[in-house]
């Protein structure tokens, strides 16, 4: 290999070069040809509109809808609460509730996590399940904010489908 296709190979290929082999003159000779690579700066996407904004109108149907259970919301267990809650407040005022008992299944599936929580809540709030509807909406905005904290991780504005 001839030493100039040698020495374009290796500045194409960021390669080391051999320099240190070269004498004085082909070293100043290669110095031009290295400077006039030259890396762009990477471009900052501005949002059309400032994250405020965002907030804010991702906020408003969190707020109505924690407005409406503020408003309309009652006191009195619903549904599942009284096959799952229920009977562990039960067996707390009788003495004889254990683990066992949160890990019953319900309907096919285990709902210990929830279970345990809710009868926490329950305990510290007296039963006040409109502090339980709180704690769902609180979980949803967690889980809705973590996904989209995925979502841009990821690189999901970068798709197709994110472009729209």
């Amino acid at each position: 290999m001839a030493p100039n296709l040698l020495r374009e190979w290796e500045m194409k290929a960021h390669l080391p070069s051999s320099t240190c082999l070269l004498g004085v003159e082909d070293a100043v000779a290669l110095a031009p040809a290295r400077e006039s690579v030259r890396v762009r700066p990477r471009r900052v996407v501005q949002p059309a509109w400032p994250w405020r904004a965002w907030f804010t109108i991702i906020a408003l149907p969190v707020a109505l809808l924690a407005g409406l259970m503020w408003q309309y919301g009652v006191n009195v267990p619903h549904f599942d609460e009284w096959i799952a809650t229920a009977p562990l407040f039960e067996k707390y005022a009788a003495g004889s509730l254990s683990i066992t008992d949160f890990f019953t299944p319900n309907n096919e599936h285990r709902l210990v996590i929830p279970k345990l929580v809710f009868f926490v809540a329950g305990l510290l709030t007296h039963w006040n399940t409109q502090v339980e509807t709180f704690l769902t909406l609180l979980a949803l905005v967690g889980i809705s904010a973590n996904c989209w904290k995925l979502l841009r991780v990821t690189g999901w504005k970068d798709t197709l489908a994110a472009r729209g």
